[in-house]
């Protein structure tokens, strides 16, 4: 697939007029990848919590089998991209196993800052910036602005960080890292809503489906590997 190359400043700026079918592709996409996240949200709920995957998931040998399934099931979902059934099975079996694999990275980092609440914050922020994104991208009509998009997403994402900071009374740190994940969350999101609108190739809201969480997840995946780097390090 071959996508127009932009820069990022350019992506995260751009105003685009989309065609009826590309405006439909755009918000299907987004009702997808809704399904997705709430596979994820709730495989990452019982990887944080049942004993067996938070051990499994924390060894090289679980990590193994959990990159092997999170290679494989996007790919089987755009292969199967116009077989609904199919399709949509593989993406939700993405989302899940993404979150199961996650799930455990946000206990021990909780753990080792002793700080639980980071289980609840990262979730919520998440959903959180998820919900306006998608309602920005439903709302918007056939006008695809990323300035307003970011600021939107970016307003509900502090704004969370903020309301559950005041409801823990969290530290410092986690109230920059809720601030983090809401924010490199959102510009995850429309950086792959970049490519979604500029890639012609791209006619199924499964693939578009997968394109937008694959980003979602490398991002959430980077913030939690530097916060567990960083708590490794503070407790030395």
């Amino acid at each position: 697939m071959e996508v127009r190359e932009m820069s990022f400043a350019e992506r995260m700026t751009e105003k685009v007029e989309l065609g009826a079918d590309r405006a439909a592709l755009v918000k299907q996409s987004y009702l997808m990848l809704s399904l997705a996240v709430v596979a994820a949200m709730f495989g990452g709920w019982v990887g944080s919590t049942v004993p067996f995957f938070v051990n499994l998931f924390t060894g090289w040998g679980g990590w193994i089998i959990a990159m092997l399934l999170i290679n494989f099931l996007p790919m089987m979902a755009m292969r199967s991209a116009h077989n609904p059934t199919t399709g949509l099975l593989a993406l939700l079996g993405y989302g899940f196993v993404s979150g199961l694999v996650l799930g455990p990275m946000i206990y021990v980092a909780a753990f080792i800052l002793e700080q639980p609440e980071l289980l609840f914050s990262a979730g919520v922020i998440t959903a959180a910036v998820f919900a306006a994104v998608t309602f920005y991208v439903f709302t918007s009509g056939k006008t695809y602005s990323a300035p307003k998009g970011l600021m939107v997403g970016m307003f509900v994402g502090i704004t969370g960080a903020v309301l559950v900071n005041m409801v823990f009374a969290s530290s410092l740190l986690g109230f920059l890292i809720s601030i983090g994940i809401g924010v490199f969350g959102v510009i995850s999101l429309f950086f792959s809503t970049s490519n979604l609108l500029h890639n012609r190739d791209i006619t199924s809201p499964i693939t578009g489906a997968v394109l937008l969480f694959s980003g979602v997840f490398m991002i959430f995946q980077a913030v939690l590997r530097i916060l567990m780097a960083f708590a490794g390090g503070s407790r030395n």
